[in-house]
């Protein structure tokens, strides 16, 4: 391995002790991986959605989790720790890829506006209640 490999898996290394790593998913399919600080709010979670993925209003976007019994459970945008919800809440967050891969977290993204293709029976969006 070069040098620039060596530093690139060292810093993917402690980045993953750190912050964790969410795949966040909109209703069209799509999905994009983004990191929080294991002690930032999920307030700052909802900004670092906001900032990744510019939508045109901070204010309107909400996070959902899907439950085992394919429930929406929305995130609430607050200043409670990642770390300290996550512990509350192991039922909610379990890990999308199989070890040995990181430990990923799915959420998905209402930005205000359904993306889903309706002439497709494929995609089938989870997130709008109108679209179901």
């Amino acid at each position: 391995m070069n040098i620039f490999e060596n530093k690139k898996q060292t810093f993917l290394n402690v980045m993953y002790e750190y912050q964790y790593v969410f795949e966040i998913k909109k209703c069209c399919g799509y999905t994009e991986w983004i990191t929080v600080y294991k002690d930032d709010s999920l307030e700052q979670l909802y900004k670092n959605v906001f900032i990744q993925f510019k939508t045109y209003n901070e204010n309107k976007i909400r996070l959902f989790l899907i439950n085992q019994n394919n429930e929406k459970i929305e995130l609430e945008n607050s200043n409670i720790s990642l770390r300290e919800y996550i512990r509350k809440n192991p039922e909610l967050f379990q890990p999308i890829y199989p070890i040995p891969c990181w430990i990923v977290y799915q959420i998905y993204l209402d930005d205000g506006s359904c993306h889903s293709d309706h002439s497709t029976e494929t995609i089938n969006c989870n997130i709008h209640n109108e679209c179901v």
